[in-house]
């Protein structure tokens, strides 16, 4: 037998749109039928003939009064023998409805989503209607997907190894961006896609401005629609031989321009409308060049699911808390204080995949060679963390600093060449330094992290520095020497955050205030269906981001004293298996100690009366026989990684079990090897089929 008969929930790392991450099980499940004849309201001219519904010439409302729930979506089937005259509609919910008018007699199915919340489901007829109606069915249609909330746009690392935004990239609303439809087109013309500007030509699929404009001069097209408030990612390949042009939202709101260009090459522009109508690319009074491969599309950020491929191979489902970038200039370190070097910005490819990195270099002044950021609002005695994208140029050795006044007062030091942590080092009383960490983002990229501490009362001046040796630490340590104007490094992506970890990075372009990215929430409730309360089996693979003394959980969930948690416990190492049953007087408790929990486990959690266990890793970490008691029918019916002590980590997969499995099934389950069931995570996600939507 195959654990894939039992399995009735799967979430894995698969498809998503704003608001919603994909289950892999079930497509969806249908409920109990909800209509009841019997409970119709007796209306004039209408009849029920047995299992018939019988309308002879009535202008009235034929329902059931019923408690409905606002947001369900239910499946409706209606068989319609005859109809003579006159037409309906079935509505769900009272006057909230999506449902045809039928007229014509046929088999009927349909989804709708109820907008009321207690109101009715029932025929609402137009003119005079006359018609048999031989079955009506109406169920709630529930699926496992899982709702996603936080309201903010938020990065990941993709299928490419690139960090961007988690994003749903809407159709292009350019009309022929290559333009290979337009043919030749000279300037001054309104064509059929686009209108030429003085200087302006299209031929051989190329816009061209030859320069001889007396003022700025467009290429655009008019009669689009861009929505107030909504992002539009707009790309295109320029050639620049003399001057810039940029690309603009214009028309009704007021106009939004991108970055001007200067140089060869395909860019990315992130455009915010202001209730725009026409799309342009403006050359300045000197530019000559050529633009091709224009593409505009509506970008949707806010709420979307994170598939994340950090460290490669197969991606997780990434869940992380608030977290605020207070880098005003995340990107641009120009404006931070300096100390000894210069600065060319835009200068190499970031690990964002676009040439938006800035690169450092030293003075030849003898003395300390970096650069930092004052914060004057920060609390001593609290966790920060800065973290940074960084790539060696010609310079090995790389730190993160924090400074008291003008001398140092903690540092991380790392390696680039070896891609390591050398030592991290606090000089004066109430400062310290923790945690640091160096990962490989590839191309030679590595994010370099540390938790910094200071005293009360002082500001945080946060930084980096660069060295010309690896220096050695005792009572104090002196990074002064005389630079070499052609040594330095690659920097990118600086972000200092309230927090005792580094979190996925927050872009800040000037914000002061600092940019927030919300908490991720997933849960989903209204699965009774999917559920059985009465035994089976809660799965998890994965990790948390940090065993930091917090306590974080996993639930099948009825309500706070009434669950099945798998526990992320606030003890060092310790992984629990927690369930109260109808109450806190019924409960069981299986601790697992030991394990480091922020590298990937696999972890089941099997529960029914006399029947509770847990297994992680291929092992039985414990059990409880004597527990007789167990949920009522029905009663577990959310999942839910975001309750009152939310999960923080990465979901390589989510199972929900309806069957208590053997000690057999759970060992194979949660082994690394010897599984008769699949070999592996890609194995798995292929033996299934569904839907991507």
């Amino acid at each position: 037998m195959s654990l894939l008969d039992d399995v009735s929930i799967v979430v894995t790392p698969n498809g998503y749109k704003a608001g919603e991450l994909y289950a892999v099980v079930p497509t969806y499940a249908e409920g109990v039928e909800l209509i009841n004849l019997s409970s119709f309201v007796s209306a004039t001219n209408w009849a029920i003939n047995g299992s018939e519904i019988e309308a002879s010439g009535t202008t009235a409302l034929f329902k059931q009064p019923f408690t409905l729930g606002a947001g369900k979506t239910f499946k409706i089937t209606i068989v319609v023998d005859s109809i003579t005259s006159g037409n309906f509609e079935f509505w769900v919910g009272g006057y909230s409805n999506d449902t045809p008018t039928i007229s014509i007699a046929d088999t009927y199915t349909y989804y709708v989503t109820s907008g009321g919340s207690e109101l009715y489901m029932g025929f609402n007829p137009h003119s005079n209607l006359i018609a048999i109606i031989s079955s009506v069915s109406v169920k709630e249609v529930t699926s496992a997907d899982m709702d996603v909330t936080r309201e903010t746009a938020a990065t990941r690392v993709d299928e490419d190894g690139l960090v961007n935004y988690a994003e749903v990239i809407g159709s292009d609303l350019a009309n022929d961006g290559d333009f290979l439809l337009t043919g030749t087109q000279p300037e001054n013309t309104t064509g059929t896609y686009w209108n030429t500007g003085a200087s302006w030509s299209i031929a051989s699929g190329v816009a061209s401005c030859d320069g001889t404009q007396t003022s700025g001069t467009y290429l655009g097209q008019t009669g689009l629609t861009f929505t107030n408030a909504k992002t539009y990612k707009v790309t295109y390949t320029v050639t620049v031989s003399a001057g810039n042009i940029s690309a603009r939202l214009q028309g009704s709101g007021a106009t939004v321009t991108g970055t001007s260009k200067t140089s060869n090459g395909t860019y990315t522009d992130y455009l915010v409308s202001t209730g725009n109508t026409s799309f342009r690319m403006r050359g300045n009074t000197d530019f000559v060049g050529t633009v091709t491969n224009i593409s505009v599309k509506e970008v949707t950020r806010d709420n979307v699911p994170r598939i994340d491929y950090t460290g490669g191979g197969c991606p997780h489902i990434l869940s992380e808390p608030q977290r605020t970038n207070l880098y005003p200039y995340s990107e641009d370190f120009s404006s931070w204080d300096n100390q000894n070097t210069t600065i060319s910005s835009n200068l190499v490819t970031s690990p964002d995949g676009t040439e938006n990195a800035s690169e450092i270099l030293e003075t030849t002044t003898n003395g300390n060679h970096g650069r930092y950021y004052t914060f004057h609002s920060v609390s001593g005695g609290t966790d920060y963390s800065v973290s940074m994208f960084v790539k060696k140029l010609n310079r090995r050795y790389f730190g993160l600093q924090s400074w008291y006044g003008a001398t140092r007062g903690a540092i991380a030091f790392f390696d680039l060449d070896t891609g390591t942590l050398l030592y991290e080092f606090a000089e004066y009383t109430g400062y310290s330094v923790s945690s640091s960490k160096i990962e490989d983002y590839g191309n030679g990229w590595y994010k370099i992290s540390t938790i910094f501490q200071i005293p009360s009362g002082a500001h945080f001046y946060a930084g980096f520095v660069l060295a010309d040796s690896e220096w050695t630490t005792g009572t104090s340590y002196d990074n002064a020497y005389t630079g070499d104007a052609t040594k330095g490094a690659y920097i990118w992506g600086a972000q200092f955050e309230e927090g005792s970890y580094a979190t996925s990075y927050i872009p800040n372009f000037g914000t002061s205030a600092g940019v927030t990215r919300n908490q991720d929430i997933f849960t989903r409730d209204g699965i009774g269906s999917l559920i059985n309360s009465t035994e089976g089996v809660l799965f998890f693979e994965g990790s948390i981001l940090s065993d930091d003394g917090t306590t974080q959980i996993i639930s099948l969930f009825e309500s706070a004293s009434s669950r099945v948690s798998l526990t992320f416990s606030s003890t060092l190492n310790r992984i629990q298996f927690y369930v109260a049953i109808n109450g806190y007087t019924n409960t069981v408790t299986i601790n697992a100690e030991g394990f480091t929990k922020t590298e990937v486990n696999k972890i089941a959690l099997r529960y029914g009366a006399n029947n509770y266990a847990l297994f992680i890793n291929g092992v039985k970490e414990g059990e409880n026989t004597t527990q007789g008691n167990t949920f009522t029918v029905g009663s577990l019916t959310e999942l839910t990684l975001s309750n009152t002590l939310p999960f923080y980590g990465k979901v390589k997969q989510l199972q929900v079990y309806n069957t208590a499995l053997t000690d057999e099934q759970l060992l194979q389950l949660t082994g690394t090897s010897g599984t008769d069931f699949y070999e592996s995570y890609a194995e798995m996600a292929s033996a299934l089929t569904y839907t991507i939507q």
